[in-house]
């Protein structure tokens, strides 16, 4: 009987609604609290980051076996989170600033028409 892979977390999101071509993220933590660990494999690296869409596939893995890659691994992860809330940020300020500048478009088109 094959044993089911258990995962401390693993959640896939959808980045848009087009499922032709649809591009998405999972997030996969392996749990190995049961596993056993073959000393022939360099690694299981369970722990990993998957962007995959139409034009391809980009995996971030995290290796957690050895005490220097764990230390690597997270300050890569947190990195990572830190790139993404500037990049939220500074996106967030561009749409309000687009936001506000086609209301000016607009109203100036309706302030000239007579």
């Amino acid at each position: 009987m094959k044993e089911k892979k258990k995962y401390r977390y693993r959640e896939r999101i959808f980045l848009n609604e087009d499922y032709e071509n649809s591009t998405f993220v999972v997030a996969i933590v392996e749990n190995s609290k049961h596993k056993k660990r073959n000393k022939d494999e360099d690694s299981n690296c369970g722990t990993k980051l998957r962007v995959e869409g139409p034009y391809g596939i980009v995996t971030l893995n995290f290796e957690l076996d050895l005490p220097d890659q764990v230390e690597v691994s997270l300050n890569k992860i947190r990195a990572f989170e830190r790139l993404l809330k500037k990049f939220r940020k500074a996106a967030e300020k561009e749409a309000k600033f687009r936001k506000k500048k086609s209301y000016e478009h607009i109203k100036d088109k309706f302030i000239t028409v007579k």
